[in-house]
């Protein structure tokens, strides 16, 4: 599980916590780090705005660019295909070393003058995000021309690799690793709750029914999005690049970011693959397939995807525009793996997490999504959600305070209990003066008994 300092810290306040001090809670929660990597971008790289980009008068790959880097407008030839008048950019000023070793030094390209260098990604030691050069927006914070780029978090972010056990799909998350974080450092979880101002939109109920079957341990939500001019941030394709995930299309790229940070397994389908012909409204059915899986399917009956399985390439969103239907979707692991044992076919990414416990907890995935999405497109949102629901009582353990200090070997103090087990959220509220009768969380998939409770 790949996870970074400025991930998790929008998540949990890590504000006043060193890297090493994070290292060493990891490994002392049971949760050990396998690596850490740190990026050093070099001195004398700034933040800049190209303010004049014109086609260089003796090549047609190179333009000319006129770039305001804080202290000075600064003329650098550029080869990108994506430079442009506007933009905020990466520049390596004369005299940076470059992580290839290369030092920056006034040149003349093809007869004009070229006073540093416009940087990608890969040219200041970042993971290859994109072709062409970086193009800057607000989801790396604030940041003024002229400022180094190494002072920025994201820039100077550090890389942690947790090795998980298999019994902990609740910290194949960034928000389940903050979870256990908030635990070990009596912190609050960061949570936003989204207003949706459903009044002012159109209901989600006029372009997307669903029916379904019983008993088939379920649980589904939707929402529905008409897509427009979506355009990744920087963050999310700098992210996706760490932990290697990045997807062919901007909106399914999207979907793997949001699942990674909230731990809610979430896809994204073309609204027209659930319409019959000259119709608006999508009819989804979530039914048994022919091998007993439970399947979203069509009127027609043809398969979308396999719940916590697979999608079908042909259900998926593609493009850039239209209706966009956005699920997210849990089915506890243990059903799940069983059904694989008995019939096996062939899974997709997200089957790794539904197998080992994905997140219950649907609409944080999905409000943290349609967030996303809504800063960063000109898409619009409808109204209200389309969800089932199956029945869930959480599971009840009791144990002792005799017993916790015994197989502890040590006294420990009822208010720090009591603390520890709330802030990694199980719920003790009916505990008597000796006695914890602690209520299990869906998402903790490992709790069996109490010696499991005691170990946390």
């Amino acid at each position: 599980m790949i996870v970074t300092r400025s991930w998790l810290n929008e998540w949990v306040d890590l504000s006043n916590i060193s890297t090493d001090e994070l290292v060493k809670t990891f490994n002392s929660i049971g949760l050990e780090v396998d690596s850490v990597s740190t990026y050093n971008v070099p001195k004398k790289i700034l933040f800049g705005k190209v303010l004049d980009c014109k086609k260089h008068p003796d090549a047609d790959k190179l333009n000319v660019c006129q770039v305001d880097i804080g202290t000075s407008v600064r003329q650098i030839v550029c080869g990108a295909s994506n430079v442009r008048a506007g933009l905020d950019v990466v520049v390596a000023t004369i005299g940076a070393v470059m992580p290839s070793g290369l030092t920056i030094k006034p040149v003349k390209l093809r007869g004009v003058e070229s006073e540093g260098m416009i940087c990608s990604a890969k040219e200041i030691g970042l993971e290859d995000i994109y072709d062409g050069i970086i193009e800057l927006d607000g989801s790396i914070g604030s940041y003024t021309l002229g400022e180094e780029v190494s002072e920025n978090p994201i820039f100077g972010d550090d890389i942690i690799e947790i090795e998980l056990t298999a019994n902990r799909g609740d910290c194949l998350s960034i928000r389940g690793i903050a979870r256990d974080l908030c635990a070990a450092y009596d912190k609050s979880l960061k949570e936003e709750k989204k207003d949706e101002n459903d009044d002012k939109r159109v209901g989600i109920g006029r372009i997307l029914a669903l029916s379904h079957e019983n008993n088939l341990n379920v649980n589904l939500r939707y929402k529905a999005v008409d897509l427009k001019e979506l355009n990744l941030p920087f963050i999310v394709r700098l992210r996706l690049a760490q932990i290697e995930n990045s997807r062919e299309s901007d909106i399914e790229s999207l979907m793997h970011y949001a699942t990674h940070s909230s731990g809610v397994i979430l896809r994204a389908y073309d609204h027209n693959f659930f319409c019959s012909k000259n119709e608006m409204l999508a009819k989804l059915s979530l039914a048994q397939d022919e091998n007993g899986y439970a399947s979203i399917m069509t009127k027609e009956n043809k398969k979308a995807s396999t719940v916590g399985i697979i999608q079908e390439d042909e259900s998926k969103a593609k493009d850039e525009k239209g209706i966009v239907l956005i699920e997210a979707s849990y089915i506890p692991p243990d059903i799940i793996s069983k059904k694989m044992q008995e019939s096996k076919m062939i899974a997709g990414p997200m089957y790794y997490r539904t197998s080992r416990g994905s997140e219950p907890d649907l609409d944080v995935g999905l409000c943290y999504c349609v967030g996303i999405l809504e800063s960063n497109s000109a898409s619009s949102v409808f109204g209200g959600t389309i969800e089932l629901g199956d029945s869930h009582e959480d599971k009840i353990i009791s144990v002792s305070k005799k017993e916790i200090d015994e197989i502890i070997g040590a006294n420990i103090d009822k208010a720090k209990i009591t603390k520890i087990l709330k802030n990694l959220g199980f719920d003790t509220t009916k505990s008597s003066a000796n006695n914890f009768v602690v209520s299990v969380p869906r998402f903790r998939h490992d709790i069996a008994n109490k010696q499991d409770i005691v170990e946390e």
